[in-house]
């Protein structure tokens, strides 16, 4: 984190908040490359150099929504297309999508206002949204007040942390891997539900 706090701290005015808010995007289109590391270095921006707190939310929050919508466009694109993979890794990707997309046709706002506190599913849960169709206004209000909500709490625990940055990476990398832990979880269980029923159903009388 300190050579991103280096280098935007360089740039201060306009061109740091841009370059926050593009950092912001990358995280959407390429994850998960920077991570919360450009997050965590603008928050300590405000509290430990005076940048203005409304314009480094802005700049989060923007940046975030702009990647988002990149993701959701590749949705919508992807569900046009018709596209069916060959690759492993392809397959991988559309199985995950499709079913994502399953739940949001049904949940999609809750799912998108959630997506900014679940590492590694962000840019699914676009990708998601874009496949099925949802309203780009619906998306863009639920994954912006995901990203603002959680980028003001990083604010709030950069001020209580103060200078102590360690303090702030550490508490970040462990919800990280808490989050991570549930997920897993979540989908061992929804996997052993799965394998189940279909064993009921495979077993004469079962489906009855």
């Amino acid at each position: 984190m300190q050579d991103i706090l280096e280098r935007i701290g360089q740039e201060e005015g306009a061109p740091g908040l841009l370059i926050i808010a593009a950092l912001a995007a990358m995280e959407y289109l390429f994850p998960p490359f920077p991570g919360d590391a450009v997050s965590l270095a603008a928050i300590f921006l405000v509290v430990a150099r005076g940048w203005s707190p409304v314009l480094v939310l802005a700049s989060l929050t923007t940046g975030s929504i702009a990647g988002g919508l990149c993701q959701y466009l590749a949705g919508a694109w992807l569900a046009r297309r018709g596209w069916q993979p060959r690759s492993l890794r392809g397959q991988q990707i559309l199985r995950g999508i499709q079913s994502a997309a399953a739940r949001f046709r049904r949940h999609g706002a809750v799912y998108l206002a959630i997506n900014r506190f679940l590492p590694g599913l962000r840019s699914v849960f676009w990708l998601a949204a874009g496949y099925v169709r949802m309203r780009p206004a619906s998306a863009v209000l639920w994954g912006g007040l995901s990203a603002f909500v959680w980028s003001s709490i990083l604010l709030a625990l950069g001020w209580v942390a103060g200078d102590n940055r360690e303090w702030l990476e550490q508490t970040i990398r462990t919800y990280s891997a808490a989050a991570w832990g549930v997920l897993g979880a979540a989908g061992l269980f929804l996997f052993a539900r799965w394998l189940y029923r279909r064993r009921r159903l495979d077993t004469p009388g079962g489906g009855g």
